[in-house]
């Protein structure tokens, strides 16, 4: 594999995860870096070229979901 090939493919897939995101501004180091995971995942494993079954593993998530609320041990919550 050329270095060229693998830099194109991450900056596209960097490309595609910005669009995912909305194309909002400041999270072009997170979706490069996310790119360079799933490429590196990919050369890792006997994936396919698409790299389909990989790139699951990775979705990002929705930004429109609820943060999950954090609880307070059992302990604490009883008073002991």
């Amino acid at each position: 594999m050329k270095g060229q090939d693998r830099d194109e493919w991450i900056a596209q897939r960097a490309y595609a995860l910005w669009e995912q995101c909305g194309r909002l501004d400041g999270g072009d180091r997170e979706h490069w870096m996310q790119a360079v995971r799933e490429r590196d995942e990919l050369e890792r494993t006997q994936a396919s070229a698409d790299g389909r079954e990989v790139l699951v593993r990775f979705r990002p998530k929705a930004s429109t979901t609820t943060p999950r609320r954090r609880t307070a041990p059992a302990a604490a919550v009883a008073g002991g």
